[in-house]
């Protein structure tokens, strides 16, 4: 059908002349071939003699397809909350919109009623080209899937994609042992203990048994080594748990034991 501004349906675009003149139609079916002319409009309203001549054929744009081959994994340091989510393209998409969902807590409970919600960076919108996105600020622990879909700046969203498949948070890494390096001087009842690190770490709980007793958390510390005021001839037994800070402060499991006796 010809769309040559008074076929029904269609409005005439009407543009102040001087310089180079742009219009755009909107409102135009997904995939309709049409072509464009344009008239000069004297003062008052009359037509111009002539026509221009016409554009070639111009296929307008299609919505994009919902993208495939959606998947995600966990990323960065263990424990930091990060997952890489990437897809394949989708033709005509000038952007996409990432969701989440988590579907599984952190403490291994099957959520009844999961939703759809747009996570971190940017509400999940990355623009094309690219086409993967790092969500951050997730639990860890939990399990998420999640979901995509392309959008065209004129036409709007496509259908949204096949979910991925589950992608569990890392937890975080125990800290790399845990040692004695020595002893204070007679009588002084100082144990130095060293652990190594645990990637993402903020800090580490240290906590201390007293001659066989229960052990009881006695120092919170970024560092990577503690000197333990003892009691001389008591025995101590130590051991170190990381702890990371991300939506919620998240620890580790604990490391081995490290045995001492206060000089």
């Amino acid at each position: 059908t010809p769309l040559d501004g008074y076929n029904p349906g269609y409005t005439p675009g009407i543009v102040t002349a001087g310089g180079t003149c742009t219009y755009k139609v909107t409102g135009l079916p997904a995939g309709t071939t049409c072509s464009f002319e344009v008239i000069a409009l004297r003062l008052g309203g009359s037509h111009g003699p002539v026509l221009s001549v016409p554009t070639s054929l111009i296929t307008g744009l299609t919505f994009p397809a919902a993208p495939t081959g959606v998947w995600a994994t966990t990323t960065g340091n263990p424990g930091s909350g990060q997952a890489l989510v990437q897809w394949n393209a989708s033709t005509s998409a000038t952007s996409y919109t990432v969701q989440a969902e988590e579907v599984i807590t952190n403490t291994g409970t099957v959520i009844a009623a999961p939703f759809w919600f747009n996570p971190t960076p940017a509400n999940g919108v990355v623009a094309a080209p690219a086409t993967s996105l790092t969500v951050t600020n997730l639990v860890i622990g939990a399990t998420y899937i999640f979901q995509v879909d392309a959008q065209n700046s004129i036409l709007g969203p496509g259908p949204w994609s096949t979910p991925s498949s589950n992608c569990v948070l890392s937890t975080p890494q125990n800290p790399a042992g845990i040692w004695v390096t020595g002893v204070g001087a007679a009588n002084s009842g100082t144990i130095s203990i060293a652990w190594g690190a645990s990637p993402g770490a903020a800090t580490y709980n240290v906590e201390v048994s007293v001659n066989g007793g229960a052990y009881n958390i006695f120092s919170n510390t970024a560092a990577l080594a503690y000197n333990y005021p003892g009691v001389t001839g008591s025995s101590y037994r130590f051991q170190v748990q990381a702890v990371v800070n991300g939506v919620g402060t998240t620890t580790s499991g604990w490391t081995g034991i490290a045995a001492a006796v206060a000089p």
